[in-house]
């Protein structure tokens, strides 16, 4: 005859698998939570070197057009600057000849004539 198992075996028996199925459960959902912790923390660090790459080309970018204004602003300056030179030595060397032909002129009409 087969003896019938007391209540006290089939209960510890069903709170062993349960305990078991908790500590199952408690460490899957820990590996899920570790997994989501470490993509959030990749996503962060993905989207800080996207703003610091994006932050150095404007800021490249800002220094490309400071350049190119800075070396336009010194070329137009250089060549107003040129200009007016050659502007003011032409003025004073076609001047100077002028009085140096008119003394001439007059020192040569003077000079044969009396």
């Amino acid at each position: 005859m087969v003896c019938p198992p007391d209540a006290y075996a089939i209960l510890k028996s069903i709170v062993v698998v349960v305990a078991v199925e908790v500590i199952v459960v408690a460490v899957v959902v820990e590996v899920i939570v570790v997994i989501v912790v470490v993509e959030v923390v990749v996503v962060v660090v993905v989207v800080v070197v996207v703003v610091v790459v994006v932050v150095v080309v404007v800021v490249a970018l800002v220094e490309a057009v400071v350049v190119v204004v800075v070396v336009v602003i010194i070329v137009v300056v250089a060549v107003v600057l040129t200009l007016y030179y050659y502007q003011y030595y032409n003025q004073y060397y076609y001047q100077y000849n002028y009085y140096y032909y008119y003394y001439y002129y007059y020192y040569y009409y003077y000079y044969y004539h009396y």
